[in-house]
């Protein structure tokens, strides 16, 4: 049987206006592996939070996840330079004209509201470049692919850490550099258990480690665990080595964001430089079983390198090497695709 034809849910440019640290960033084609690279300062993982929240339509608890794992979320806005919005919007860009963002057929536009606060709760809105001192940040707009919603900002915009909501979007993923905790792990694996998903990743894992005959998370402590053939006794993922421990979770993700994206910030942490190439084949393998649009960040000449050969060892693999880079202070992509890739390898081409 053919496998179906992979079907990537953000595709053509991707475009980042007034976010973060980008005025008009556009990153001509996005593949269903994509590899962002470029000095520290570039933008890298703002990339990552700006696919993150396209591909949730803005939803409350992927801002409020981006705000909270950098330390920038405020529970209750006084100022409109203390409003969450204001971490995001491009700096000298005036909060209420915001950030927009688009691919293909899907595009967000967040802006705020100010209110004037003698009619709170019930306020006359207005909108102003320059607030008067009575105006506070009250009300976040976020239009959308389906029509406008508003998100009030006088309380908390984030939830607790490895809760994972019935009414969150599971088609996005994001393992940041601290990897997927353990209470994040568990909640992850409920969404599996029992499943044809849980089949797969035993599959998957199986074909990397053949000693590992299932996988599983231990109820108790939310570890990961083996059977492992020929011994009696679950063992801990991390007794075969970090990177058998690293891949399970990637798996987990992966199957959480079927159809979707996974998002990686510094795919090359936790797996030796000898392996790299082992992941990235990996990787591959997860995005085809499910469907899933890679982003990745890296560092790592090594990532950079592996991330080349298993584009060229797959002729039909559809993948996007971004660098990022800046010109006279405006950050600027540029893309790579297969065939630039292998050139740049065999020059000597240095990418990162």
């Amino acid at each position: 049987m053919t496998p179906p034809t992979p079907k990537k849910l953000l595709d053509g440019e991707l475009h980042i206006r007034r976010f973060r640290m980008f005025d008009d960033l556009t990153i001509p084609k996005l593949g269903m592996l994509n590899l962002i690279v470029g000095r520290n300062g570039t933008g890298k993982s703002s990339v990552l939070e700006a696919v993150a929240l396209l591909a949730t339509s803005g939803a409350n608890d992927v801002f409020g996840e981006i705000l909270e794992g950098r330390g920038e979320n405020i529970q209750r806005p006084v100022l409109p330079e203390s409003s969450p919005l204001f971490s995001l919007v491009n700096r000298g860009t005036p909060i209420n004209q915001g950030f927009e963002l688009s691919a293909g057929g899907r595009s967000l536009v967040a802006r705020a509201l100010y209110a004037l606060m003698p009619d709170w709760p019930d306020p006359k809105v207005r909108t102003a470049e320059f607030p008067a001192d009575d105006m506070q940040v009250r009300l976040l707009l976020v239009w959308q692919d389906n029509g406008l919603r508003t998100i009030p900002l006088d309380r908390p915009l984030f939830r607790a850490r490895g809760a994972v909501p019935d009414d969150l979007f599971l088609g996005c993923v994001m393992v940041g550099t601290n990897g997927v905790g353990m209470k994040e792990l568990a909640a992850l694996w409920d969404r599996v258990n029992l499943t044809d998903l849980e089949d797969r990743i035993n599959r998957l894992i199986g074909e990397c480690f053949p000693e590992v005959e299932r996988v599983s998370v231990s109820i108790s402590d939310g570890s990961a665990v083996a059977k492992v053939r020929g011994v009696k006794r679950p063992v801990t993922l991390k007794s075969l080595g970090e990177g058998a421990s690293r891949l399970f979770s990637l798996a987990l993700a992966a199957a959480n964001a079927h159809d979707g994206v996974l998002l990686i910030d510094e795919v090359e942490i936790g797996i030796h430089y000898t392996l790299q190439l082992e992941l990235w084949r990996f990787l591959a393998s997860l995005s085809k079983e499910f469907n899933v649009q890679i982003f990745a960040t890296t560092h790592s000449e090594d990532a950079v390198n592996a991330f080349g050969i298993v584009l060229h060892e797959d002729p039909e693999s559809d993948g996007q090497l971004v660098r990022l880079q800046s010109r006279r202070g405006v950050i600027q992509a540029v893309s790579f695709d297969t065939d630039e890739l292998d050139h740049a390898r065999e020059s000597g081409s240095e990418l990162r």
